[in-house]
């Protein structure tokens, strides 16, 4: 909120503190997936920090996203200190080609998720590695059916999903004598994560063909979810980002991303010490990220995914260590 006096020689304007600004995808709200999880964090640092003024953005498409961020980029701060929060790692070649001819005035800071800042912005970042996770599913896959698995992804541009993809296979072909698992992208863009009614009419073939389906795709998901509300199908699947066990009993697991308090512990470090911490991933081990069996799957899966937590946080060290 910003309160001015007005005189005929001056004009005093009154800032709050610090700034909080959080910019979304345009997909992202209404999920029940990430982009929730997203704004759970976000309304917790609002409700335990009510002196901190927030905005939060989000836009119609990509390209307004960016001038979302450029107005802000560009604006006078008055010396106060802002943060603006990038969700996804989709904008950041948007970061890349603004500080090639641009610098942050002093006072404002960038956190961007899901990135490992390769271009070596002077930005904060963090990402959350899945591929621990998504080797239990595997894991968890290979005991549940005898039928092959099928991992339908949103997009080939969220590189964020890559670990995910890598671990459910490395899970899976651990158990099962293959070489690889089938695999299915849904567009070339971020709609892939909007696509449900589409992902619906293709159950139909899917159930003929696979026994297991690891869905890493967003909103989409729900397409899968509603047709194995409404359909007898000899299928399971997961959640991913959020515990969607309340979707359907087919849900054998979840693999859950609490982003909710990952963004929490970056922004109260930031407003309580006016930084965060360096260039981090979170993976298994962290407790950031879980493989969460569904309510009545863990007295037939949980003694497998507990023996085989050890090994998944060890190949998931060596899937980092390789990057």
């Amino acid at each position: 909120m910003a309160i001015s006096s007005c005189s005929r020689d001056e004009q005093e304007e009154i800032v709050a503190t610090r700034q909080l600004h959080v910019l979304l995808l345009p997909h992202e709200l209404g999920d029940m997936g990430y982009g929730d999880a997203v704004l759970r964090g976000v309304q917790t640092i609002r409700r335990d920090y009510e002196e901190l003024e927030m905005r939060i953005y989000q836009p119609e498409s990509m390209e307004e996203g960016e001038e979302i961020f450029r107005a802000w980029a560009e604006k006078n701060n008055h010396k106060q200190s802002e943060l603006f929060i990038i969700t996804a790692d989709d904008y950041e070649y948007m970061l890349v080609e603004y500080f090639m001819d641009n610098d942050l005035s002093s006072g404002k800071e960038i956190l961007l998720f899901e990135s490992k800042n390769f271009f070596d912005l002077p930005i904060y970042t963090f990402s959350i590695t899945s591929y621990g996770a998504s080797y239990l599913a595997g894991v968890t896959a290979a005991a549940a059916t005898s039928r092959k698995p099928l991992i339908v992804q949103g997009n080939e541009i969220d590189s964020s999903t890559y670990c995910a993809i890598a671990g459910f296979s490395d899970g899976y072909c651990s158990v099962v004598s293959a070489d690889s698992v089938d695999q299915i992208v849904l567009a070339d863009d971020w709609t892939g994560y909007t696509m449900a009614a589409e992902v619906y009419a293709n159950m139909s073939e899917w159930v003929k063909s696979y026994g297991f389906i690891y869905p890493i795709a967003g909103g989409s998901n729900h397409g899968i979810y509603r047709y194995l509300r409404e359909y007898s199908a000899d299928v399971y699947t997961t959640g991913y980002d959020t515990d969607c066990s309340h979707l359907s009993t087919q849900v054998i697991g979840s693999t859950v991303k609490h982003i909710d308090a990952l963004i929490a512990m970056f922004v109260a470090r930031w407003i309580e010490s006016g930084t965060m911490p360096e260039q981090s991933v979170y993976g298994l081990e962290s407790g950031y990220v879980e493989w969460e069996l569904a309510p009545g799957y863990e007295a037939d899966y949980g003694s497998l995914v507990e023996a085989k937590w050890s090994m998944a946080i060890q190949m998931e060290k060596i899937y980092d260590d390789a990057l």
